[in-house]
């Protein structure tokens, strides 16, 4: 298990033990730790600042078991967020920018219509970056750039004629979910947009969740969706979209009256919900 911070760290899951946490990336090292971008198997892939050279920010290539760098290439100031496909890295600034991942090499800068700083992005491993721009999901062939391929609208209206924005999208194997801010979870085909299903959830606390737009995570093995907000878990079957539970609680109440967000994490079989200073396990089914 990764842990990024003002350093990073492998720690053993199990225990909590710290297996790996390299010198040369620590503040004042040799190569300073600056942002963790992809992670697979034994592989990691950090942004990191190299002391004394003309190009002070790299992307270094790291392989955890043998404890060595594969392999270190220049990358840009402001580049800080990494999406891991088949063949390359890529790697998000103003720009997107590919990395061979096996050498290294910069196979290509691009720009994808519409997504500008701040829009939530995610990729597939065949080749597709998903981005929400404002009340649309939309699907961009990376290698290409320019406009999307395919455009999807939100479900759910959040006021008469105005359709509501989306969230972060989340991709699983072939099939890309994400929900809007009327609570409409979308479950479509990452390669063509396709509509596997569309669900609108009317929420029992609806008029106290925010006007924040609820956010979606997938267990491991992809058979179950969770929608979260302010005060309202839901769990959703991800093969045709069927509402399973709902919970709710209490909640904690910050400055203002204000309630902290649901915060979820999820194995196969168990939703670990955080929500104010409580933590509950929930079972999936």
């Amino acid at each position: 298990m990764l842990v990024p911070g003002t350093r990073i760290a492998a720690l053993d899951p199990r225990t909590g033990d710290i297996e790996w946490e390299p010198e040369e990336f620590r503040s004042g090292g040799r190569t300073p730790y600056a942002a963790l971008l992809a992670a697979e198997g034994g592989t990691v892939w950090i942004a990191a600042e190299r002391r004394g050279g003309a190009d002070s920010r790299v992307l270094i290539a790291y392989d955890l078991t043998r404890g060595k760098e594969l392999w270190t290439s220049p990358l840009p100031d402001g580049f800080d967020q990494g999406y891991l496909m088949k063949d390359v890295l890529v790697v998000r600034g103003n720009e997107f920018m590919a990395f061979d991942r096996t050498h290294g090499a910069r196979r290509w800068t691009r720009s994808y219509k519409g997504v500008t700083a701040g829009r939530p992005v995610a990729t597939d491993s065949g080749g597709t970056l998903i981005a929400s721009i404002s009340s649309d999901l939309c699907g961009y062939d990376v290698a290409r750039g320019g406009g999307p391929s395919w455009t999807v609208p939100a479900k759910g209206e959040v006021s008469y004629k105005h359709l509501a924005d989306f969230g972060p999208p989340v991709v699983h194997g072939d099939t890309v979910y994400a929900t809007d801010g009327a609570y409409g979870v979308h479950a479509l085909s990452a390669r063509t947009g396709a509509v596997r299903w569309q669900r609108l959830y009317g929420l029992v606390t609806k008029a106290l969740s925010g006007a924040r737009t609820p956010d979606t995570t997938v267990s491991p093995s992809g058979h179950t969706v969770l929608m979260s907000n302010d005060v309202e878990v839901d769990a959703i079957d991800a093969e045709d979209g069927t509402l399973r539970w709902r919970f709710t609680d209490s909640g904690a109440a910050g400055a203002k009256g204000i309630v902290a967000r649901r915060r979820v994490a999820l194995t196969d079989d168990l939703a670990v919900v955080i929500s104010g200073k409580s933590v509950y396990a929930l079972p999936l089914r």
